[in-house]
Formats: C-alpha cells, sequence, structure tokens
C-alpha cells in the first residue's frame, strides 16, 4: 500500500485533529506556504549540494554547491560557498574561502566544522592565483584563507571527526601517485599525517558514518550499494540493497538510509525508500510504504524526517507510521532536493530555490 499524501474532508468540516497537525516544529500549523528567500546574487544557482549549521551559531548556516559565476558584489569567481543567516533570511559571502587574492572556482561538495573550529571543505575546485586544483583544504579559526592539505585525483565528498582525527571520503582512488582505500584519516595537528581506513577493495564514498566502532560508506560503484569497515576488508552492509544510497544518517547509534531502493537483496524487505539496518540487515521504517524515493533525511526534535520530489514527510513512532509533516494548505512541490531545521525553522530546496516553510 501506498503512503496517502492528502486526505479529503468533508464541504465545511475541519480535518480531524490527527490528521491536521502533523507539523512538530514550534508555532507552525497546517496553514504554510514556501517563502521563497531571494538567492545571494538574484541570478541563477545550479546546484545546492549541502547545508551545514554553524557550530557557534545556531541560527547560521553556510550553502555549498555550484553557482553562478557573476555573484554580485560577492566577487567575480564563484566562491561555492555562501553564508546565510535564519534571523532576517539573508546571505553573504563567505569570504573566508580565498586562496590568495582569489576565491574558489568550480563545485564545492561539503563544509565541516571540526571540535576545534577549524573549517574543511570538500569538493572538485581550484584557485586561479596560485593556479591550483584542489579537492580538499582547511582553514583554521584564526586563519584568513584555505590551505590546501593533501592530492587526490577525485572530489572529497563526506568529512567527519572521529578520536581527534578527520576522516574523509569522496570519489578519489589515488593519494598521491599511489592508490588508497575511499576513506583516509588526517589528525588535527598535522595535515600530512595521513593513514588509510580498512584494506583496498571497494572504491567511491559517496557518504560517510561512524557508527559502533565501525565505518559505514555509501558508494555507487559497490555490489550493494553500501559498505562497512571496522579496520579490515570494506564488506556489504547486511545483504545490500538493489539501487542506490542517496543519504544517510546515524541517531542514536542507529543507522538510517534513505534512496532509490526497493527492497534489500534477499528480498525480505520490498520497497519503503527509508531504511534501518537492525544489526544483521535492513528493515523498512514505517508500515506504509513512501510513493517515491528519498532523496534527504533529517532528525530533529525527535522525529526522523524523509524529503521526497513532491512531499516532506516524518516517521511517528508511537504510530510506525509516516506521516505529512505541512499540512495540506501548501501547493503541491515540485523537485524537491533537500530539507534542513535551521535553529527550529524547517526550510528546503526546491528546482535550485532555498525556500523556508511558514505561516
Amino acid at each position: 500500500m501506498s503512503f496517502q499524501f492528502c486526505k479529503k474532508s468533508e464541504p465545511g468540516k475541519p480535518l480531524p485533529i490527527s490528521d491536521k497537525h502533523t507539523h512538530i516544529p514550534p508555532g507552525y500549523d497546517p496553514t504554510l506556504y514556501r517563502n521563497k528567500i531571494s538567492r545571494a546574487n538574484l541570478t541563477s544557482w545550479d546546484r545546492i549540494n549541502d547545508i551545514v549549521i554553524d557550530s557557534t551559531n545556531p541560527s547560521k548556516a553556510y550553502l555549498t554547491g555550484y553557482f553562478d559565476n557573476s555573484f554580485g558584489t560577492f566577487g567575480v569567481y564563484t566562491t561555492g560557498i555562501v553564508s546565510f543567516n535564519s534571523s532576517n533570511n539573508s546571505f553573504a559571502a563567505y569570504s573566508s574561502c580565498f586562496f590568495g587574492s582569489t576565491s574558489l572556482s568550480s563545485e564545492v561538495y561539503t563544509l565541516f566544522q571540526s571540535s576545534n573550529g577549524d573549517h574543511y571543505v570538500g569538493g572538485y575546485y581550484y584557485s586561479a592565483s596560485p593556479t591550483v586544483n584542489l579537492k580538499f583544504a582547511r582553514k583554521t579559526p584564526s586563519g584568513t584563507a584555505f590551505t590546501h592539505t593533501v592530492d587526490l585525483n577525485g572530489g572529497v565528498r563526506c568529512v567527519r571527526e572521529q578520536g581527534g582525527d578527520i576522516y574523509f571520503g569522496g570519489d578519489f582512488t589515488q593519494l598521491g601517485f599511489a592508490y588508497c582505500t575511499p576513506i583516509l584519516s588526517m589528525n588535527t595537528a598535522n595535515n600530512s599525517s595521513i593513514n588509510q581506513v580498512g584494506a583496498l577493495n571497494t572504491s567511491g564514498a559517496k557518504l560517510m558514518e561512524y557508527v559502533n566502532s565501525s565505518w559505514y560508506i555509501t558508494s555507487p560503484n559497490a555490489t550493494g550499494y553500501i559498505m562497512s569497515s571496522n579496520g579490515g576488508l570494506w564488506a556489504l552492509v547486511g545483504t545490500g540493497f538493489n539501487s542506490y544510497v542517496n543519504d544517510m544518517i546515524q541517531v542514536n547509534g542507529k543507522l538510517y538510509v534513505g534512496g532509490s531502493m526497493t527492497r534489500n537483496m534477499n528480498s525480505s524487505m520490498f520497497r519503503n525508500y527509508v531504511n534501518e539496518f537492525d544489526g544483521t540487515d535492513w528493515v523498512k521504517v514505517g508500515t506504509n510504504n513512501l510513493a517515491s524515493q528519498c532523496l534527504d533525511l533529517e532528525y530533529y526534535n525527535g522525529k526522523l524526517y524523509a524529503c521526497m520530489y513532491n512531499a516532506i514527510v516524518y516517521f511517528g513512532s508511537a504510530s510506525n507510521s509516516w506521516k505529512n509533516a505541512c499540512g495540506l494548505e501548501v501547493p503541491a512541490f515540485v523537485n524537491l532536493s533537500k530539507i534542513k531545521f535551521i535553529n527550529g525553522k524547517l526550510y528546503g530546496v526546491e528546482s535550485g530555490s532555498f525556500f523556508e516553510l511558514t505561516k
């Protein structure tokens, strides 16, 4: 049975309370609309890849992506990163992304803030002065510019911190001229101290999480699309999936994934697009199936949210089912790709536009 996103009421009668009030942030109700926020440069944004909350200011976030090349007052080159303030829904240049005299050109996949305040950016970008291709770079809290870290043959897509070290994964298969594992670690005190994670028997990492003493990665190149390693060989997690994993998060020691998968590979789990690893294999989340693939996952205020092309839903553990998160008055979504709670407010990306759900 597919999950139904709309429920009609009889003319003149309101919807039952249990169906009407499903959006949990304080002050929200179902009479919501999308407040489409003006882009920083009022021109085109090709992609928004990541939305990262500032660790020292919950009202502030960073958007990474591939933006228009004429960036208004923000400079001649794109930065690949813009700063966003949810207090007044305004954008500002992320000026610290400069390498020497110019900013980042091309695409930034992700930004990560370490516990000591360092900013790491991963992507596939370059600096025009000096001319250098860059995939992974760091800026310290007292620094005014990012510095080059390592030479890779592919972009960095995910960054995490564990045990005082920075771990990063991506499209790369070589460190310098030597083949390497899909995750590398770097001591925060010494950028040149690079170690490999696991053994060399898989390539590429799109997402990564550390759960219960093991690293988990999603890889579009791997059979089953999701692998793990606790220091040894990379191995399939459970029986894997029959299609792609678009997002992966951990919540209280549990690992959740969302994507286009319709079953695990032993066919014991059929179609829900959001799944949990039970320690042995993957089980679907919720008794009602979602209508389309999950593009993004978000955990907020005790609830797991899923973003699909045309809906935002959340999982109610008491009912063991998915519910519409936005009420019925919101006009139909088209081409949703990401959602993020910033200081208690729900934001999203739709067809390249950045919006807030508001009254």
